[in-house]
């Protein structure tokens, strides 16, 4: 079919820094996004949150994995020089946008991402379902029903927080939502 399972760069948006005072442009930076996948042309920027003490910005989003599904991506990015840091990109079963993210303000090191699944699909990290039981331990869990909302929990470090890529995890992951349609609040 011609197409490659291999990574990809591709332009996912853009971030611009204003100065606060005069609302004068500081910079702005195309975001290239490293993709899984030849089909990646879709990568999409739908939200940004940032640390309140750290010069930090999270970005979240959704790419094209295989030309049919989308699937969610959150990545950290310096605010001072505009260049990203890492990106964790997750799966999914069926088309998946992460639609908002918050940092903790008593952890600044801890992100949350939350989205949508379409169509009683189901979220994956590291090629495994998972979704937070009332332990706070990883268990596999199916949909809920048709839409879906989802919640993650990720520790954020790099290596000037002392930690390296390898230690950016999911916490947990809860996947919610009834027997019909759910969406996430704006």
């Amino acid at each position: 079919n011609g197409r490659s399972s291999e990574s990809s760069l591709t332009v996912a948006g853009f971030v611009t820094k204003l100065d606060s005072e005069t609302g004068n442009l500081v910079s702005s930076k195309r975001i290239i996004l490293p993709s899984k996948g030849a089909g990646s042309s879709n990568t999409r920027i739908e939200a940004a949150c940032a640390a309140e003490d750290e010069p930090i910005i999270y970005i979240v989003g959704s790419y094209d994995r295989d030309y049919i599904v989308k699937s969610p991506f959150v990545a950290k990015i310096h605010a001072s020089t505009l260049e990203m840091v890492w990106m964790k990109q997750f799966e999914s079963t069926a088309n998946a946008r992460a639609l908002g993210c918050q940092v903790d303000k008593h952890n600044e090191a801890i992100v949350y991402v939350a989205g949508t699944i379409e169509d009683s699909g189901e979220l994956l990290v590291d090629q495994e379902l998972l979704v937070d039981n009332s332990q706070g331990t990883m268990t596999t869990k199916s949909h809920h029903g048709g839409d879906d909302v989802f919640v993650t929990k990720i520790r954020a470090y790099d290596d000037e927080d002392g930690g390296d890529r390898d230690e950016n995890s999911v916490l947990w992951a809860r996947q919610l939502g009834t027997s019909g349609n759910d969406r996430l609040a704006p």
